[in-house]
């Protein structure tokens, strides 16, 4: 990385009061999250930077490449979402079942003892902070200050061991049947 002059630092700092409000915005509109929403116009700011230090380039149209950058981790950010549909909600449809079904209770009981043997396997950090999420019920921000990490860095974190838990339940499950047969 080149080291950045003080004309550098001005031109950044004027892009930044310049096109931080729109950024914050568009991100916002999309997003509907004031903390995302800030995640993302300062994550672009820091990528615009570090794109700029490498190449000493000022693009002809920096508001474009900025937009460019924003909608790319808008994508990025919805995409992780849409992969993390929560254990929350498939223990919730279990749990809605009508319970006119004299097993509902047995295969409810066999349903979490999958999810928390597939979480067992997990890495530490991710283990914990699924337990706290899907077990204890914690909100984000309540693990976040509990284990002092970003409330970023639990999404990400738990983004993983969900989508871990599933491959690994699916697995334990398909196990389980086949020996059935």
């Amino acid at each position: 990385m080149l080291s950045s002059t003080s004309a550098d630092k001005e031109y950044f700092t004027r892009l930044y009061k310049q096109h931080h409000r729109s950024l914050y915005a568009y991100a916002y509109k999309k997003s509907k999250d004031q903390f995302i929403a800030e995640e993302i116009t300062q994550t672009t700011f820091i990528k615009f930077w570090n794109h700029y230090q490498k190449t000493c380039i000022q693009p002809e149209t920096p508001e474009r490449l900025l937009f460019f950058i924003t909608k790319a981790l808008l994508v990025d950010h919805f995409r992780k979402r849409s992969t993390a549909i929560s254990i929350e909600e498939a223990l919730s449809e279990v749990e809605s079942l009508p319970d006119n079904n004299s097993n509902h209770s047995e295969q409810l009981l066999r349903f979490e003892e999958l999810v928390r043997s597939a979480a067992a396997s997990l890495p530490e950090r991710q283990k914990q902070i699924f337990e706290m999420k899907y077990f204890r019920q914690s909100k984000h921000e309540e693990i976040a200050a509990e284990l002092k990490i970003s409330r970023q860095t639990v999404k990400n974190l738990l983004g993983k061991a969900v989508k871990k838990v599933r491959k690994i339940a699916a697995q334990q499950f398909l196990h389980s049947f086949t020996s059935l047969l």
